[in-house]
Formats: structure tokens, sequence, C-alpha cells
């Protein structure tokens, strides 16, 4: 007689699959959520990334439009255009110049930037 059937008892078999299955299952379980957060982290960043490119044309404009302002005074309500490289691209932005107020020397400016048709 074996020493199995003099214990009565049988020997834990099959446990091994289940247990490699519970840890797979553990395992992709935790991998899809990481690929989630990953997946939205990353749109996330091309988002803030496209709205940098996109702002930034609009204050490079700006920052012309400054310049501009600082050498010569416009008259109220003129309208420039300016072209700057974004992303790789040339973009054309119109500036418009609006004179609020005025008291001697002292003159108040809006600057308005919009993306040229």
């Amino acid at each position: 007689m074996s020493g199995r059937q003099l214990s009565g008892r049988r020997s834990p078999r099959g446990y091994a699959l289940v247990v490699v299955m519970v840890l797979v299952t553990v395992g992709l379980s935790l991998w899809s959520i990481a690929n989630r957060a990953t997946g939205a982290a990353l749109r996330l960043e091309r988002m803030h990334r496209l709205r940098q490119d996109r702002d930034a044309g609009a204050g490079k404009a700006a920052v012309d439009g400054l310049h501009r302002l600082e050498q010569e005074i416009p008259t109220s309500g003129s309208l420039d255009t300016f072209s700057t490289w974004v992303g790789g691209r040339a973009r054309s932005y119109t500036v418009r110049f609006d004179l609020v107020s005025q008291q001697g020397k002292k003159r108040v400016w809006t600057v308005t930037v919009t993306p040229a048709p």
C-alpha cells in the first residue's frame, strides 16, 4: 500500500492551474487600469500642447503689435496683419489697436488679436 492510501487523504492536485489563472486575471486587470490612466494622461498632454500651439501664434502676433505700438502711434481702430510660424505652418493674425483714453501724453490702448480668415 502506498502512503497515500494509508492516511486516507488525497494530495491537493490541480490548484496550480487555478492559481495561474487568478494571477493572469489580476495582472491583466492591473494592466488595463494602467493603460486607461496612461491613455487619459496622453490625451490631456496632447490637448495642452495643441492649446499652447494655438495660443503661441496669437501671443507672437500680440508682441509684434505691441512692438509696432512702441515705434509709432497708429490711428484708433487701425488693423494690421502679422504672420507667424506656429507648429510648422504660417498663420496670419489681425491685430486691432483701439485708443481707450488719452490724458496729455499718456495714452491707454487695447490690442485685440484675432486669427485672420
